[in-house]
């Protein structure tokens, strides 16, 4: 029989308070019932209609919506476990500065509460209520500790419609203390990595191609993007969502003629299609660009674990295209923050096979301004705003400007944004 160590007792004054509500935390080390899913010592249901993304060894469960003009959201972060001898408390501090701390620069302590259950699991809950870019949230992490372990989830939420979800979330979670903690590093979040040992990552090699013929210059649909993975598969096309978390196996069957496995031999390297066609380069012996019989495909440098600090726009973007005549731009800082003022919409593309409704309501907001965290891995430009939306694209940097804490020109998403002097 499941016991809560802490139970929710009217979650519809959740917002009254300066402080929340516990929330009721299951932590016992049995089998999981149907319908849950396995993710390192823990099993859990999927909250039902929300979207998932894993990322970094870490899986994200968020929704968002917009009534009366006020936003709603909601971000349920479960991270995976590590070993530990400390004090549930310790823990508890420990997870909270990485976690909250560093993520959102929030001083205030949070308010917190401590249980243990019958099965030999602690429970440390702290709640704060926190304000960002005139946006105010409630912050809920609860870190569990035992049997030499501690797992943390971590909850963002604007609006008390989510507590339902919320509740049940933690109904169903159990944690299994026989199962061992995952291998990728505990401490490390979808946020702040350093540079170039970004878990889950597989540091690739990037380039740019253009039409061969063309003396530097783009007609029609010139450009190309190759991806070569470590593992020896690469793709190749007009992908503009960036590489991280790409499976060559789905690329097999969604697009075979533009993804496969290569093979290098001297200064060649060999494209075999998963079509059957194939395609061949030099490797250039001054720059390490490929030469091709129809593209040469120019290498740029590994940006995995990169921040900047700067404000950027498209400065070929015609006034007449403005949004409500103010010119897009978005700022990015050293420490992982953003600011988009609608210009990360100018980059990025939806699904148009995707259902109506769907794809209809993605494109409106494509120019939505918002604030949040970014993460820059396998070329892919990740963006988790504060609202819960989350956008991939791809990014890349010119090597003169790779190296500068403010470059002078990024891509994103296919689109040169420019550095404002």
């Amino acid at each position: 029989m499941k016991k809560s160590l802490s139970a929710l007792a009217n979650y519809k004054t959740f917002f009254m308070k300066k402080y929340l509500s516990i929330i009721p935390v299951v932590l016992l080390a049995t089998l999981a019932p149907a319908q849950t899913e396995i993710f390192d010592i823990a099993s859990f249901v999927a909250p039902q209609g929300w979207e998932r993304k894993d990322s970094l060894g870490i899986i994200l469960f968020h929704d968002y919506k917009t009534e009366n003009g006020m936003t709603q959201f909601c971000q349920l972060f479960l991270y995976p476990s590590r070993l530990s001898k400390n004090s549930p408390e310790k823990n508890f501090q420990e997870e909270w500065n990485n976690r909250v701390v560093k993520n959102t620069g929030v001083s205030q302590k949070p308010n917190t509460t401590t249980e243990k259950n019958p099965r030999g699991w602690t429970a440390v809950t702290g709640v704060a209520n926190i304000t960002m870019q005139e946006i105010t949230y409630t912050c809920i992490l609860v870190s569990a500790s035992g049997f030499g372990k501690v797992i943390s989830v971590l909850i963002n939420v604007a609006g008390e419609d989510y507590m339902p979800a919320i509740e049940k979330f933690f109904n169903d979670l159990n944690l299994d203390a026989d199962q061992a903690p995952a291998t990728s590093p505990g401490q490390n979040n979808l946020f702040t990595n350093p540079l170039n040992q970004i878990p889950g990552s597989n540091n690739g090699t990037f380039y740019y191609g253009i039409q061969a013929g063309s003396q530097g210059f783009e007609y029609g649909n010139s450009n190309r993007y190759l991806y070569l993975s470590p593992d020896y598969t690469f793709r190749y096309g007009y992908s503009k969502e960036g590489y991280y978390n790409y499976n060559t196996q789905s690329d097999r069957a969604r697009i075979p003629d533009f993804a496969g496995t290569y093979t290098k031999s001297g200064s060649n390297i060999n494209l075999n299609f998963y079509s059957g066609r194939t395609m061949q380069f030099l490797v250039n012996s001054n720059n390490k660009d490929l030469d091709g019989s129809l593209y040469k495909l120019i290498k740029f440098p590994q940006v995995n674990g990169l921040t900047v600090e700067g404000t950027y726009i498209k400065a070929d973007l015609i006034r007449d295209l403005w949004p409500n005549g103010v010119q897009p731009k978005a700022t990015l800082h050293k420490n992982g923050r953003f600011e988009d003022q609608g210009l990360m919409g100018i980059g990025e593309t939806v699904d148009i096979s995707l259902p109506f409704q769907e794809w209809k309501e993605r494109t409106a907001n494509l120019g939505k301004w918002g604030t949040g965290r970014y993460t820059i891995v396998d070329n892919s430009l990740i963006l988790n705003y504060d609202d819960g939306r989350i956008k991939q694209m791809l990014i890349y940097i010119y090597e003169e400007e790779v190296k500068k804490i403010s470059p002078g020109l990024i891509v994103v998403g296919g689109s040169p944004f420019t550095l404002v002097k």
